[in-house]
Order: structure tokens, then sequence, then C-alpha cells
């Protein structure tokens, strides 16, 4: 019994870490100067195409607020997922105002303010 209660507790510490201890990879570790930059170089291009830099980016961001309403329950969850033009103002007005900030907490910002909107509605 003192095994199984010594294993319990082992788990549960370890799931309590890993919940604290979360790693993010990829494009949200760019900064919000770096999205800035992207795009205004995509809007200073003669093309109608989004540049590399800033679909990666937006990639990375849509991803991950769609793996977090996923996690929340799908259709049940308490936002709902907004369109990529309407993340894209979002996260062009957030990085203008904090260029030093991560693209990931950028998006945990939005995933925050998303979810306090679904709950006022």
């Amino acid at each position: 019994m003192r095994n199984f209660i010594f294993v319990c507790t082992l788990l549960a510490a370890s799931a309590t870490s890993r919940a604290q201890d979360a790693v993010y990879v990829g494009a949200g570790q760019q900064t919000c100067g770096y999205w800035v930059t992207a795009r205004k170089a995509s809007a200073a291009t003669s093309s109608s195409k989004p540049q590399v830099k800033e679909t990666v980016v937006m990639s990375w961001v849509h991803g991950f607020v769609v793996g977090v309403w996923a996690r929340d329950g799908g259709r049940h969850a308490a936002f709902a997922v907004p369109d990529g033009p309407a993340m894209q103002v979002w996260l062009d007005k957030y990085c203008a105002d904090n260029p030093q900030d991560l693209v990931m907490q950028a998006t945990l910002q939005l995933v925050t303010e998303l979810s306090k909107q679904g709950h006022n509605e």
C-alpha cells in the first residue's frame, strides 16, 4: 500500500511539474518585433501573397489557438476560433504595442482574451 501511495504521489507531482514547465517551440519563439517586420515586408511587396515569415508565424498562432480550443472541448470550448484575418489584426496591434514580447506570449494573451469573451457571451 505504501508503494502505491508513493507512486501516486510521484505521478501527481510529475503531472503538475509538466504543466508548469510547458515548452513552446517553433515560430512562437520569435519576437513580436519579428512579426511586425514580417508584416511590413509582406505589405511592401507587389505580390498579394503573404511572405514566408508571415505565413509561418500565423500558422503557428492559428495552430496553437486551435490546439487550445480542441483541448478545451472543441465545439463546447469557452471560445470560438477566430478566422485568420481577425487573428492577424489582433496580433498586429498587440505586437506593435509589445515588440519585445514573444509571439508565444501574444498568443497566450489572445487565448486568454478569447476565453474571457466566450464566458461573457
